[in-house]
């Protein structure tokens, strides 16, 4: 799995897929408003992960659309962070609240709302949150520091496995906290952590079967990556296939030899 990267935010996913699973098969009449709302985000955070990971055209939307959305995706858990931890309102008002929310976020540093995050997850969590929240905090901005410090190495370099590991590790990391703002919001009000282990055991699953079912990533040290673009695919073949990614890919000859050398 090591020489697998362009499989790793797709088993990340599992873990939301697993927790959107949860959410789906356990109704009850008295949060059903709040179950409904839990397992549409569960769930569609769980399809654009996955869509946007795949890097190409699903369902007739293009990959730029698909990224698009899991940018806007990315600063919308940021609102749900703050404004789910920090007040108790109807789910109308959580959505309408959310979604100005993202609004703003998009004009704000990111560097300040991932440590603003972090100190007010502090506070309206328990410790063990916390801890995860710095985790989420700090492994999204190293994954954002490895994309852009990948600018003018090759599609080889060992920057583009940290930059998919951490963005792994944050992806799995706001699974396990939204997924505390949903049972502190929905009666017993009590964290079940049957769904998160269940949950923990799908990535394992999901690695065994690329291990025996996925190629390596394809990789070549003479591609150059010379722009950012939307997001350097980790596969080659993938950024070559992107009309975005493979104007930001350049060859040093004309002998580009794939998968020699990390």
């Amino acid at each position: 799995m090591f020489d697998k990267h362009a499989v790793w935010v797709q088993c990340a996913t599992t873990f939301h897929i697993a927790l959107s699973w949860a959410a789906v098969t356990s109704y009850q009449n008295i949060t059903f408003d709040m179950d409904i709302y839990w397992s549409f985000f569960f769930a569609m955070q769980s399809f654009i992960l996955m869509s946007a990971a795949e890097h190409d055209n699903i369902l007739n939307i293009s990959v730029e659309k698909w990224l698009t959305l899991e940018r806007f995706r990315n600063i919308s858990i940021v609102s749900t962070f703050i404004l789910w931890y920090g007040s108790t309102l109807s789910i109308y008002s959580y959505t309408a609240f959310s979604m100005f929310t993202t609004t703003v976020l998009f004009y704000i540093p990111d560097y300040v709302y991932y440590v603003a995050t972090i100190f007010w997850l502090f506070i309206h969590s328990p410790y063990s949150i916390g801890i995860v929240s710095v985790i989420w905090g700090m492994s999204r901005w190293l994954s954002k520091k490895s994309f852009q410090k990948i600018l003018q190495k090759s599609t080889a370099s060992p920057l583009m496995k940290e930059a998919y590991g951490f963005k792994s590790i944050y992806i799995v990391a706001e699974a396990i906290i939204l997924w505390h703002i949903r049972c502190m919001h929905r009666f017993p009000y009590q964290f079940r952590w049957q769904p998160v282990c269940i949950s923990a055991i799908s990535i394992p699953i999901a690695m065994l079967y690329c291990h025996f079912n996925v190629k390596k990533t394809t990789v070549s040290r003479n591609c150059i990556i010379v722009s950012s673009g939307h997001g350097m695919a980790a596969s080659l073949t993938a950024a070559q296939k992107c009309p975005v990614c493979k104007k930001c890919l350049t060859s040093l000859d004309m002998e580009s030899s794939f998968n020699d050398g990390f």
